[in-house]
């Protein structure tokens, strides 16, 4: 195991697992004020044990992607290998959060679970696409300002 690479992983898997955090504190709080409802203290640790455990799968994803395999697989591919197991971390928390198992709240939570995982997919490729498209427009402008094979 690459202890630099592990490292690095985890920073990534931290800033990328804070965001997505404070995003669903947000959303959760916005929910239950609109609904008058009370954020029970239990809660907010099961929000914690959540992030914590996708913190953990992040940083696992993050690692693996270093590796020779992942390096040879497009970015969305990952991601779709990884979604069930985030969406089952996911549907866990609800089933504790709501105290059972209610086949309307595990269907409007794996949709919105879907929805967020799809508009971000979109969102990756469009940045990784401008990014890839920006290196490639570099390429051609070098190749035109140097012409030949490169032997000189």
């Amino acid at each position: 195991m690459d202890n630099s690479r592990l490292k690095k992983a985890c920073a990534k898997a931290f800033s990328v697992t804070a965001a997505c955090f404070i995003m669903s504190i947000v959303l959760v709080s916005s929910v239950y004020a609109l609904f008058g409802w009370w954020i029970e203290p239990s809660m907010i640790v099961a929000m914690w044990i959540l992030f914590a455990v996708i913190w953990l799968l992040t940083v696992i994803r993050m690692y693996i992607d270093g590796s020779r395999w992942a390096l040879t697989k497009p970015y969305v591919i990952k991601n779709l290998i990884f979604m069930p197991l985030y969406l089952a971390v996911t549907m866990v928390f609800v089933v504790f959060v709501f105290g059972g198992f209610d086949l309307l709240t595990l269907a409007a939570s794996a949709g919105a679970f879907l929805a967020v995982f799809t508009v971000m997919q979109v969102i990756t490729y469009i940045r990784y696409k401008a990014a890839t498209d920006s290196m490639n427009d570099a390429l051609r402008q070098y190749q035109k300002e140097h012409p030949g094979d490169g032997q000189e």
